[in-house]
């Protein structure tokens, strides 16, 4: 059950909030995975900013576009 909480989780569960005494929580429901598709997340520590500016993140675009095409991976 979501949010019913996990005592002394296992250490691949490094992303946890600690609640009431010594049992955790995921901080969100697992994604579904579907075969040949792939889920980009670009974001900060925190949910904090990655990119200084717009030419950066333009700059994002355009790599990970290059990167699309040269391993086909297609939208």
């Amino acid at each position: 059950k979501h949010g019913s909480g996990v005592e002394n989780p296992p250490i691949f569960f490094y992303n946890h909030k600690k609640i009431k005494g010594n049992k955790y929580t995921t901080p969100r429901k697992p994604r579904i995975n579907l075969a040949g598709y792939h889920h980009i997340i670009n974001r900060g520590v925190n949910r904090s900013d990655i990119f200084q500016d717009e030419k950066g993140y333009e700059m994002f675009l355009k790599i990970l576009c290059k990167a699309s095409t040269a391993y086909r991976i297609t939208n």
